[in-house]
């Protein structure tokens, strides 16, 4: 039986420990022996186990903020070691591919001390995917620059395809998150503009609540822009009417060169400026961060949605006490098109245009907002990966993190049949693949024209999210907030002033008691952001920017105390050009 528990192990429970075997060394310690394709296997030294787990350690790169993560696990011997020597601010997981091992090891007792540490995590689950997912959501953000790899000493010989696993997923997980790093380092200024200058539609914008299950088991189609939707797209013209057609905004000007009309478009860009007119009446759901130039030109119903990753209209909604329905958002607006389509209840949901790579040198449909240019005149770093037709087509980095982003979501929403009727692009494993005139034929061929009917049925003014008076209320809040805005940015400019103050006293070895002084005043300080409430977020979200950029460029010469109280003062900067960009934003938006 799967287990997880206190979020401190992963694993399956098993009472088959065939080929594992405890033996005592010479000098009374215990190793592991493992017998596996007709060899044996010893997991730790036969003679000096603590010999051999302190030399791990010496050969284990780390800093003061490291996340560690270690393949292999065995009776523990060098996770103990390396409990003894890393820093407070580190933290351990492991990634342990012999289930029957480590269930013998665990009934044995001879773990707990090990999974008791809050600062060990364990995944004993021969499953490299999830393991991703472990990954994903433990190394997030500036976290990502934090991450060093170990191995156990032979481990990697012994559980050598396991090992391959690791590293993948490892390197993956580093290359998703070091693109959603970039992405909030450059964009939080604009993010942060979008968003207050936005609330207004935000405010007014009808519930996606009232969508949950409006499709349920019916065929909703997600149009992406890639260069394969010029194959297919023809095909919708059927579709029109009898399934509900969700695009991304940019391959819009696609289906109306072929006289088409989608039921809804799903606009993340933050950068966005035009927009056609004929499109003018099409609903619109946005993530708050989009941009505010579009949705201002846009005079049709709009729909907010809500992720987990922005938590200002989060906190806007809780404090009016609506109802949340969340919808993720991974880098590319197709991420957030498919889950959109999750919550209206659809099965299947069917792809198209989705081809997250070059298709015939390309990188988007003809018609697109975006200039289809030959792979070769951009320069982009390319990469071979397979092709959905069994050969290999190229992609870029950042599409290719896309890929890795769609296999896991799929992965995770296995109560929905998700199929890829592309016709072109990359492979995405764990989808169907058909094509769209078959889906047509197995699906929808039967169905009634009465998407308009049920859309006239949600966008009714009793399914907007606030009412009237909650929404003075919010301007009220935001002037207020405005008022106060002046007295915390002294705080923190004094906070920065503090932090040089503090950096002075750690280089000079001088008064520790006024070091505890000044600690002690930072400390209080940090409490002053909780009087914006709900604005707070937007100190905290360009803050984050701020650090993350440190994580990047982190100075290897400082120590460790100099280098957090560094961490501590690119925060306090952080929170005080967010301070002011925050002001000049609410009274824009009053």
């Amino acid at each position: 039986m799967f287990k997880n528990i206190n979020n401190k192990i992963m694993y399956n429970e098993t009472d088959d420990t065939s080929g594992i075997y405890f033996e005592k060394c010479g000098n009374g310690q215990i190793t592991a022996r493992i017998e596996k394709d007709g060899r044996r296997y010893y997991v730790h030294s036969k003679y000096e186990p603590i010999k051999q787990a302190e030399k791990f350690v010496l050969d284990t790169e780390y800093d003061g903020d490291s996340f560690i993560i270690v393949f292999g696990l065995g009776l523990g011997y060098h996770i103990r070691e390396l409990l003894k020597n890393i820093y407070k601010n580190n933290f351990i997981i492991i990634f342990e591919p012999c289930e029957k091992l480590f269930n013998k090891a665990l009934k044995c007792g001879m773990l707990n001390d090990i999974l008791e540490n809050e600062r060990v995590f364990v995944f004993a689950l021969n499953d490299i995917d999830e393991f991703k997912s472990v990954l994903s959501s433990s190394c997030e953000n500036e976290n990502a620059y934090r991450i060093k790899t170990a191995v156990m000493s032979g481990y990697d010989k012994i559980f050598n395809d396991e090992y391959k696993g690791f590293l993948c997923a490892v390197r993956d997980t580093l290359r998703i998150n070091e693109v959603n790093c970039a992405t909030i380092s450059n964009n939080s200024y604009l993010w942060s503009e979008n968003i207050i200058k936005n609330i207004s539609y935000i405010s007014e914008s009808y519930d996606l609540c009232k969508f949950k299950n409006l499709f349920k088991d019916k065929p909703v189609i997600m149009v992406s822009a890639g260069p394969s939707l010029d194959k297919n797209v023809d095909v919708l013209k059927k579709i029109k009417d009898k399934a509900f057609i969700i695009c991304v905004f940019v391959a819009a000007k696609v289906l109306l060169r072929h006289g088409i009309k989608p039921d809804l478009l799903i606009i993340t860009d933050s950068r966005q400026k035009g927009f056609d007119d004929e499109l003018s009446d099409v609903p619109i759901a946005f993530i708050p961060v989009a941009s505010q130039q579009l949705l201002f030109l846009h005079k049709g119903k709009k729909i907010a949605l809500v992720n987990k990753m922005e938590r200002f209209t989060q906190s806007l909604f809780k404090k009016y006490s609506k109802q949340i329905e969340y919808v993720s958002t991974g880098g590319s607006v197709a991420c957030t098109a498919i889950d959109f389509a999750y919550v209206t209840g659809a099965n299947p949901i069917v792809m198209i245009g989705q081809d997250l790579a070059f298709t015939d040198d390309k990188f988007h449909a003809e018609g697109t907002e975006h200039k289809s240019k030959n792979i070769e005149d951009t320069g982009r770093k390319k990469v071979l990966i397979p092709s959905f037709d069994g050969n290999t087509v190229y992609t870029e980095p950042a599409m290719y993190t896309y890929i890795l982003w769609f296999e896991e979501y799929i992965r995770e929403h296995k109560d929905v049949k998700i199929i890829n009727a592309t016709e072109g692009g990359a492979l995405i494993k764990g989808a169907l693949y058909d094509t769209l005139e078959n889906v047509y034929e197995k699906y929808i061929k039967n169905l009634p024209k009465s998407i308009n009917d049920t859309l006239k049925s949600v966008f009714i003014d009793e399914n907007k999210v606030f009412t009237e008076n909650e929404i003075l209320r919010i301007k009220k809040r935001a002037a207020d907030i405005q008022k106060i805005i002046p007295d915390i940015k002294n705080d923190y400019a004094e906070a920065v002033t503090l932090c040089e103050r503090l950096i002075k006293i750690i280089k000079y070895n001088s008064d520790r008691k006024q070091a505890d002084k000044i600690i002690k005043r930072l400390n209080n300080i940090d409490e002053s952001t909780k009087k914006l409430e709900e604005f707070k977020y937007f100190t905290d979200f360009m803050s984050n920017a701020f650090q993350i950029k440190l994580a990047i460029l982190r100075d290897e010469k400082y120590d460790e105390e100099t280098y957090n109280i560094k961490r501590r003062m690119e925060k306090y900067l952080g929170i005080n050009y967010s301070l002011e960009q925050l002001e000049k934003f609410i009274k824009w938006y009053l």
